[in-house]
């Protein structure tokens, strides 16, 4: 008995889980939002150039090998190195932009997909202030 209430509950666990990881991506973008509200505030004009950095986590040092690739094909500047998060490799992306809402906003969603092509993560972005 105690093992049919389990299965019964196991749906309702899947569907929750998803809930909390849709309800974590909507989030993201609010975040590149509120460092760009901050890096406002700190002085610098975000619409001038800047070298934002994109932190992207791979299983594998190819899958970072490969991802890196791709961003300089793109116009990116990467650098690959192990990192101690897991075991995973750092794919670290630079590139000359203008920050606004809408260039996070896609950045994001591409970056995202990229690496999880690859079964890695996009862990976000930042900047120096200058």
């Amino acid at each position: 008995m105690k093992m049919t209430a389990l299965l019964a509950l196991l749906p309702t666990a899947f569907l929750l889980a998803l809930f909390i990881a849709w309800r974590r991506r909507m989030n993201q973008p609010d975040e590149d939002l509120a460092v760009l509200r901050r890096l406002e505030q700190a002085g610098p004009n975000p619409t001038q150039s800047h070298h934002p950095e994109f932190f992207l986590y791979l299983p594998t040092q190819a899958a970072a090998e490969s991802l890196a690739q791709e961003l300089n094909a793109d116009g990116f500047r990467t650098e690959v190195q192990s990192s101690e998060r897991n075991g995973m490799w750092l794919c670290l992306a630079t590139k000359a932009m203008t920050l606004d809402e809408s260039t996070l906003r896609d950045l994001r969603s591409r970056l995202t997909a990229m690496a999880e092509a690859r079964g890695g993560e996009y862990d976000g972005w930042g900047t120096t202030l200058r």
